[in-house]
C-alpha cells in the first residue's frame, strides 16, 4: 500500500461505509495517482485542503489522468 493509499483509507475510509460510487473514486484516484505518477501532487493537495471532500478531490485529480481515445 502506498502513502497515498494509507492516506485516502484514513481520511474517506475510516467514516464507514461508502457509498459505490465513493469507493470507485478512492480507487481510480489511489491507483491512477500511482500508476501515472501524481501521488505527489494528490499528498499536497490533501494536505493543503484538510476538509477537501472527496468529490472536490476527484475534481482536482481529473486532469491528471490522461484522455481515453477510442480508436475504430
Amino acid at each position: 500500500m502506498t502513502q497515498l493509499q494509507q492516506v485516502l483509507i484514513d481520511r474517506y475510509g475510516k467514516e464507514g461505509a461508502v457509498s459505490k460510487q465513493d469507493s470507485m473514486t478512492l480507487l481510480s484516484v489511489g491507483m491512477g495517482a500511482k500508476e501515472f505518477g501524481f501521488e505527489r501532487e494528490i499528498l499536497d493537495y490533501l494536505e493543503q485542503h484538510p476538509s477537501a471532500t472527496l468529490k472536490e478531490l476527484d475534481a482536482f485529480a481529473a486532469p491528471f489522468f490522461p484522455e481515453i481515445v477510442e480508436e475504430d
